[in-house]
């Protein structure tokens, strides 16, 4: 007698990339490539729409390393979002212009800075 066969499993969503934040906080380091922007445009400090092609996270030296008495959560995680850095595509902008920036330079995050 042939077995019965339950229902098929549905295919796993694929995981999850563990340096991107939650779904519901977009605003938190690293932004997603594909995420607007809104950054400052360093020769006349103006404030200028960008989509970040890619990120990186930079490795800091030991200088950066916090001293364990004093370590806050917030000085952490300001920390950490420090050591990103996005390579932007400036809208109405030659490609020959993108460039690497510092969280710094972002003046307002991907839910605020929409195309």
């Amino acid at each position: 007698m042939p077995r019965k066969q339950g229902p098929k499993k549905k295919d796993a969503p694929p995981p999850a990339d563990r340096d991107a934040p939650a779904e519901a906080d977009v605003d938190a380091h690293p932004f997603k490539p594909g995420s607007w922007l809104v950054v400052a445009w360093p020769p006349d400090g103006s404030e200028r729409l960008a989509t970040v092609i890619d990120r990186a996270r930079v490795e800091s030296d030991d200088r950066d390393a916090p001293e364990l008495q004093h370590v806050r959560k917030d000085d952490l995680q300001r920390r950490d979002a420090a050591r990103w850095r996005y390579y932007v595509h400036y809208a109405d902008f030659n490609r020959r212009m993108d460039e690497w920036v510092r969280p710094a330079r972002v003046v307002l995050p991907p839910s605020r800075a929409g195309p």
